[in-house]
């Protein structure tokens, strides 16, 4: 890890992938023989899977901001959204959930809908002969891959997750419980990207966040994770297949920050949301990488979805003085049943001067989200965002 910093990701075969797989229907056999595609899809080598990319994006921080605004987007004040309640109604944060979850389901339809147009449209007049040769089962059933299937796999890709998260728990905090801040003192805030009420966002930035090992944040993001999953899954392809949720994001979460007005969390209009799906948003873990861990173990990742987990480690605490603690830390994160982890092992000054001196730089790697890039090729904002990332230490 510290001699290619930005290459390696690592997966959880026996806490995670076997008994995820195995709990959606796949055989032990063929699970243990599973294999990533894209970013960090699972698949069946060799079994149709009818899994063409993605049914769609999906971003939660918005169906967050259509939640606080009766579905009317900030930005064009259109009514894009699903109607929910006047949120100034709201008098449990269980009421801001709900009517969340209302815009999820609102979406995920309408994604569903055109997945599954695409798939019918598909299968009558983009065949694939040559392909469903070498798929097993399709000669045997007399069948295009486009219609028969091992296993019907359409997915959605949720992003801002975290985001998501320690928006509703600071709404929770300080609205509903302290009472310290008025809904209506909130929303006015947030309509007016918190300008001139720097103090009251504040109150929000400081408000609980993921990723501190902190039970008050920690379970509510393990409630609105199993709820999320369960509203877009409750839905099916046109094989009978549930719609399934896939949490690998790419670099996605960056480019649909640009979209979302300013959010409960203390985030300001278009700006980025938590990188990966579960990693913690930047700068608010501030309890160390063994509470990082903690606070995404609590999460069942078996009964969600495939999580995109970024850390980043400064290169010192990768050495033989820090082995055995970075062992240990490593196997805390299998044993806790986390999906996926990865690592960027750079020292910030050295990112600041590759941004100044591209030149210098040709070669090096850094891990983005599911992926790797030459870091001389990204965009700034995305370059910057990988800077900014908490440079965990090991004690």
């Amino acid at each position: 890890i510290r001699t290619l910093a930005g290459v390696y990701s690592f997966f959880n075969d026996d806490y995670f992938y076997i008994p995820h797989l195995t709990s959606s229907g796949i055989p032990i056999r063929d699970a243990r023989n599973y294999a990533i595609e894209g970013c960090m899809r699972w698949v069946i080598p060799g079994k149709a899977m009818g899994s063409r990319a993605l049914a769609g994006n999906f971003v939660l921080p918005k169906c967050l901001e259509y939640t606080l605004n009766q579905g009317i987007d900030k930005f064009s004040g259109k009514q894009w959204g699903y109607p929910t309640p006047d949120p100034l109604t709201f008098t449990a944060i269980e009421d801001v959930i709900q009517a969340y979850l209302t815009q999820v389901r609102f979406f995920t339809e309408k994604l569903v809908i055109i997945n599954n147009i695409v798939d019918a449209l598909d299968e009558q007049y983009l065949p694939q002969p040559f392909l469903s040769a070498l798929m097993d089962g399709c000669i045997e059933h007399g069948q295009d891959c486009r219609t028969f299937k091992y296993f019907h796999k359409s997915i959605i890709q949720p992003v801002g997750q975290t985001t998501v998260v320690n928006s509703l728990a600071a709404i929770k905090k300080l609205v509903f419980e302290d009472k310290k801040v008025s809904l209506a003192e909130l929303l006015g805030a947030l309509k007016n990207n918190w300008e001139g009420k720097e103090e009251l966002r504040q109150m929000f930035v400081n408000a609980p966040k993921f990723g501190n090992d902190d039970d008050y944040v920690d379970l509510l993001a393990r409630d609105i994770h199993q709820r999320t999953n369960d509203t877009i899954s409750s839905f099916k392809n046109i094989y009978n297949g549930h719609i399934m949720c896939d949490g690998t994001g790419g670099s996605s979460y960056w480019r649909y920050s640009g979209l979302t007005g300013a959010t409960p969390d203390g985030r300001k209009d278009r700006e980025v949301f938590n990188d990966g799906t579960v990693s913690p948003c930047i700068g608010t873990d501030k309890k160390g990488p063994t509470a990082v861990l903690k606070s995404v173990g609590k999460i069942d990742h078996v009964r969600t979805f495939t999580q995109l987990f970024n850390q980043k480690f400064m290169p010192q605490y990768l050495t033989d003085e820090y082995k055995d603690s970075f062992i240990a830390y490593m196997k805390t994160w299998l044993q806790l049943g986390i999906h996926h982890i990865q690592f960027n092992v750079i020292d910030k000054e050295v990112l600041l001067d590759a941004q100044k001196h591209p030149e210098k730089y040709p070669d090096l790697v850094v891990r983005v989200a599911g992926f790797s890039a030459y870091f001389i090729d990204l965009a700034k904002g995305v370059q910057d965002q990988i800077i900014a990332r908490t440079e965990q230490t090991i004690a």
